[in-house]
């Protein structure tokens, strides 16, 4: 019997023997052990599988750590820049109004100027 199955990307073919099976004998011996042995070689494939998949998973865990970890940090810096950014604009508000101020007084000023220079 052949089988055809894909393994990692690459299609494999395996050939597998079937006992042969006497009418007083049952099966072969050479075949028995031969079936233990593909037997077994598909266990140690089958934990060599899980194995890596474990190795898969914990790689994993560790990259979705350190996303969260940067995540945080972003957060953080990103609350930072606000309050700075709030910071900023009540600066940017108050200059503005000591220049509104300023403008008033100097206009306030060349009136009272004006008005004297007038009078005399």
């Amino acid at each position: 019997i052949t089988q055809r199955a894909q393994v990692n990307g690459q299609k494999v073919q395996k050939s597998v023997k079937l006992p042969r099976i006497d009418s007083a004998k049952g099966v072969d011996v050479i075949t028995q052990s031969s079936q233990s042995t593909e037997l077994l070689l598909a266990n140690q494939q089958m934990t060599d599988v899980q194995q890596r998949l474990e190795a898969k998973k914990m790689e994993f865990n560790e990259l979705m750590a350190k996303c969260k970890e940067k995540e945080e940090a972003l957060g953080l810096k990103q609350a930072k820049l606000a309050q700075e950014g709030g910071k900023f604009e009540i600066f940017v508000k108050e200059n503005q109004a000591k220049k509104q101020r300023a403008l008033r007084r100097k206009q306030e000023e060349e009136q009272i100027r004006l008005q004297k220079e007038e009078e005399a």
